[in-house]
């Protein structure tokens, strides 16, 4: 087929927030596949999303960012967002867990009450990202970048955190129990009443945090 009709589907029940097929699927290389969710920066495509309906036929190829502006409660599991551009959206209690977040761009999103459950998120943007009471237990955090990031409550216990940057980030009663925190970046970061037992800190910079 060489030129797709172009789905909308809605997010949630609601119908807050919607996620959009591109035409043009050869110069695109978008992919389908059933079941599974994938958007890829400059080449964004999306499959079977659980619970969701098709709404409408449109073309929007330039308005990527705000179709996904809004994700409010949606049900991303085991999602393939790696590399996905979702700076600024909106993902308050959205379940990512499991998905592959890997070098995406979170930058300035809310995500806060959301699941990121054993989430990769190695190399991802999450600078001044709003990420108070996430579940990240068990996340791959490797390398990420939380530069001024929110994480108060937030539960990172057993996270790979490892080479992470957080300086000036707000860890206030967050739970980092067994965290993988090597040579990660905590300089003037905010740990007040932190969990931080049995956490390896190897390396790590601690310069003017607590």
């Amino acid at each position: 087929m060489e030129h797709p009709v172009i789905s909308i589907l809605q997010v949630h029940e609601h119908g807050e927030g919607c996620l959009a097929l591109l035409e043009d699927w050869n110069e695109r290389n978008h992919v389908i596949r059933h079941g599974c969710l994938q958007l890829k920066r400059r080449r964004p495509g999306i499959g079977d999303v659980d619970n969701r309906e098709v709404r409408q036929v449109s073309q929007q190829p330039d308005r990527l960012c705000e179709i996904l502006g809004n994700l409010t409660e949606a049900n991303l599991t085991e999602a393939n967002l790696q590399s996905a551009d979702l700076s600024a959206a909106t993902l308050c209690r959205a379940n990512l867990s499991s998905a592959n977040i890997s070098a995406g761009d979170l930058t300035r999103a809310d995500l806060q009450g959301a699941k990121l459950r054993q989430t990769i998120l190695t190399t991802a943007l999450l600078r001044q990202a709003n990420l108070t009471e996430v579940d990240l237990t068990e996340a791959d955090l490797s390398g990420a970048h939380l530069h001024e990031a929110n994480l108060m409550q937030a539960d990172l216990g057993r996270a790979d955190l490892n080479r992470a940057n957080l300086a000036h980030a707000d860890l206030s009663g967050a739970n980092l129990i067994e965290g993988k925190l090597r040579q990660a970046n905590l300089s003037e970061a905010k740990l007040t009443e932190a969990n931080l037992r049995g956490a390896d800190l190897h390396g790590a910079n601690l310069a003017h945090s607590g």
